[in-house]
């Protein structure tokens, strides 16, 4: 197994590299860059008279690396300067590769220096690490519920084929699914959190204004109380999805011969369900885990939006809307990382599951 891992975290290394170049010319596609940003938020900073100066704009794009080419740097072969004449062919041909924005940027992230936000000029880093906490911290409550209610829920569905229980379950869930999450956020603000109606929970922020004078219990208390609203927006739309996924493996499962046989031999049916039966019905669950990890890092920009929640994906959209390119590589650069970790242990819960799946 373990070299298996091993080979398999090799051919993801090119792979991830490919995606960051995808990603990396994607987002230079976008109208404008930073440096415009910029000249657009200090006009009246440059000048008196209304005229914005090309040489702030060129000075800044120059700070930030702009004027470099993205992938390679041509250039170095048409420059007469004297530095490109004095470095050979050897030299020129590295230059090529190591004078452009994206070599550079692929060289920080070696040593772990995603650079620094062109928004704040605060280190990407610990702009990420604090956004990531706060989503993790959602994402896994999230992830945790729908997984406790609807594998629950798909195998009772599956038990109860074709009765009224299983198409009160299916109904429900379908109807939870269509329901978008900025309508059911809006509707619980509303009418649960000092709307129009009950005033029971907070409608915005994770703590309360004095929570930084609580003591341990009262401020875990008040955190809590802050997060049921949004973790209701996170979960529900799950549920139907991962619901349909248990049911249709129970299905698949439960005519098999060994089923027919263990009932035969006087088992119960909770032993028939829970040892037989289950174990061998989540290989179709296991394989959501490729697309559930990338949700830790990605958050929900919808639902921290409306709820005032300082996550990744409040500040991935921020990002976008300020071009801030560093911060917008450094996300995608560890949502690619977590698909890959996860088909990679996708196939080793496989194996776990299922000992029959040979992972060669």
């Amino acid at each position: 197994m373990l070299r298996y891992i091993l080979k398999r975290l090799l051919i993801a290394i090119p792979t991830l590299i490919g995606i960051t170049i995808v990603t990396f010319c994607i987002i230079q596609l976008a109208p404008g860059d930073p440096a415009d940003k910029s000249e657009e938020e200090s006009v009246v900073a440059t000048t008196f008279s209304g005229q914005v100066t090309r040489e702030v704009v060129e000075r800044t794009r120059q700070l930030y690396g702009l004027d470099k080419p993205l992938l390679v740097n041509t250039r170095v072969w048409e420059s007469d300067r004297d530095e490109y004449r004095e470095l050979g062919f050897f030299g020129r041909l590295g230059a090529m590769f190591t004078d452009a924005q994206y070599p550079i940027w692929l060289a920080r992230i070696v040593t772990w220096d995603f650079g620094t936000s062109y928004q704040d000029h605060r280190p990407v880093t610990g702009k990420v690490w604090e956004a990531f906490r706060v989503s993790l911290l959602f994402q896994v409550l999230s992830i945790a519920l729908i997984y406790l209610i609807a594998i629950p829920l798909g195998v009772l569905s599956a038990i109860k084929r074709g009765t009224g229980t299983d198409r009160a379950i299916s109904l429900l869930l379908f109807l939870l699914y269509s329901l978008p999450n900025f309508w059911v956020a809006t509707l619980l603000i509303v009418f649960l959190a000092g709307g129009e109606f009950l005033d029971l929970f907070p409608p915005q922020d994770l703590s309360s204004s004095d929570a930084a004078a609580m003591g341990g219990v009262a401020w875990l208390f008040d955190r809590l109380w802050h997060m049921i609203l949004p973790v209701i927006c996170l979960t529900y739309g799950g549920l139907a999805s991962l619901s349909r996924y248990a049911r249709s493996g129970m299905l698949e499962v439960i005519g098999q011969d060994y089923i027919l046989t263990a009932r035969a031999k006087g088992l119960s049916e909770r032993q028939v369900i829970v040892k037989h039966a289950f174990r061998n019905s989540v290989l179709p669950i296991v394989t959501l885990l490729a697309t559930l990890l990338p949700a830790l890092i990605g958050g929900s920009v919808i639902v921290e939006t409306i709820f005032n929640i300082p996550g990744m994906g409040r500040l991935l959209f921020e990002s976008f809307l300020a071009r801030d390119y560093p911060v917008i590589m450094a996300v995608a650069f560890f949502s690619s990382g977590l698909v890959l970790l996860g088909m990679i242990l996708s196939d080793v819960l496989y194996m776990l599951v299922d000992p029959r799946i040979s992972l060669e």
